[in-house]
């Protein structure tokens, strides 16, 4: 494939030079290939928070896409490097289930344990696999090689329960704050069809949040049409409910953390 595409998402940040290493052993197995940054400002070992970036933004490349997703707190340990093809996509990742949000209802799917240890960086490091299995994995991939060249096919692979929204016994929806973005907006795990579907289905189609102390009743369009210094709720890019303040991080403003749970009442 011509001008292969690697993208890299990790908790690394951009301080020390474990994503330029990173690249560099790309480099040098594939000088043609294309690498692109995700994140690498993900929570540090924020396994779910990983989960929520990648499965949020893969779709957007083109098809055949390597993804390269590095949040790896038991690096050296037992657990497994893995290889999987997910909906034409490629990606390598710890079996640690950071690819939880693309094993929910994937088209096609095919997981292998990496085992081909003659494609490794060589002396292995016991703390950065993301530089000695992970980028040669990627980069040998983008030459060609087949993904079944590289491991067994397995479907033990670790799959996490996601946080989703649950109905009480009282009709409420009780969902939880699951991403909190770089501009501090409270991103929750409901979604937009859940929601319109909910309030459709209300005799006054008419909603209330309540989320700590904050209460709303009213749905905005966009971020401008946001009252200054006021939590406000709206659908972002993602298509989840979420609650914002207008020129002000809503995280530090309320005082609220993810998994910080929340409630919808319809009436």
């Amino acid at each position: 494939m011509k001008n292969p595409i690697i993208t890299l998402t990790t908790d690394f940040g951009t301080r020390d030079n474990y994503v330029a290493s990173m690249k560099a052993v790309m480099l040098n197995v594939n000088p043609e290939v294309n690498i692109v940054d995700i994140t690498h400002e993900i929570r540090r070992h924020d396994i779910l928070g990983a989960c929520f970036i990648i499965a949020n933004t893969y779709h957007y490349f083109p098809g055949w896409t390597i993804h390269v997703v590095v949040v790896d707190p038991t690096v050296g340990s037992e657990r497994r490097p893995l290889v999987a093809s997910i909906n034409g996509h490629h990606f390598i990742a710890p079996d640690n289930g950071v690819l939880s949000g693309l094993f929910q209802d994937p088209e096609d799917i095919s997981v292998f344990a990496i085992d081909a240890e003659h494609y490794y960086l060589r002396p292995l490091s016991s703390t950065f696999h993301g530089r000695d299995i992970f980028a040669p994995i990627a980069a040998w991939l983008s030459k060609g090689i087949e993904i079944e060249n590289f491991g067994e096919k397995i479907d033990d692979y670790v799959d996490l329960k996601l946080p989703t929204p649950v109905v009480s016994e009282d009709g409420k929806l009780e969902g939880e704050v699951i991403h909190i973005d770089s501009f501090g907006n409270l991103i929750t795990n409901v979604t937009r069809d859940t929601f319109e579907r909910m309030l459709e289905d209300a005799p006054e189609h008419k909603f209330q949040l309540e989320i700590g102390d904050v209460v709303l009743s009213e749905l905005k369009r966009f971020y401008a049409e946001c009252e200054p210094g006021k939590p406000s709720l709206l659908f972002g890019s993602t298509s989840q409910l979420e609650l914002s303040i207008k020129r002000k991080s809503a995280s530090e403003v309320l005082g609220e953390k993810k998994g910080q749970k929340l409630t919808l009442t319809f009436s």
